[in-house]
């Protein structure tokens, strides 16, 4: 399955330059990448409001169902290094309900960025 990420910032030059190599998604609903997504598919990076600037693949994808803050601190102390977000990140998804942790293997900056307009608010789509 292909599936489209939206990143906003820096965020998908971290991926690109292999310093984050783990995508963090939580919401309060079942909403997708949750349980959408899984080892194998192919992750277009989108930068919010640009274009998309590259690709990886889903090395490991593990899913968490109504987990509770020390699971976020506990994902936060082993493996922070690798998702790369900042104090606020972690204090405002604290209340989410439903995580989804990407491993990206494969990752590929393309030559030439592809124009893709995008109206809508999602930041994630299945393409």
């Amino acid at each position: 399955m292909r599936h489209l990420a939206i990143f906003i910032g820096d965020t998908a030059e971290l991926i690109l330059k292999g310093k984050k190599r783990i995508d963090l998604r939580i919401s309060q609903k079942k909403i997708i990448p949750y349980h959408t997504i899984s080892v194998g598919d192919e992750i277009l990076l989108k930068k919010s409001g640009g274009d998309i600037v590259g690709k990886a693949r889903a090395s490991k994808v593990i899913f968490y169902d109504s987990f509770a803050k020390k699971d976020l601190e506990k994902i936060k102390n082993e493996y922070g290094k690798y998702i790369l977000m900042s104090d606020d990140f972690w204090e405002v998804k604290s209340s989410g309900k439903y995580l989804t942790m990407i491993f990206l293997e494969a990752v590929e900056r393309f030559v030439a960025p592809i124009k893709f307009r995008k109206k809508d608010l999602r930041s994630w789509v299945i393409v």
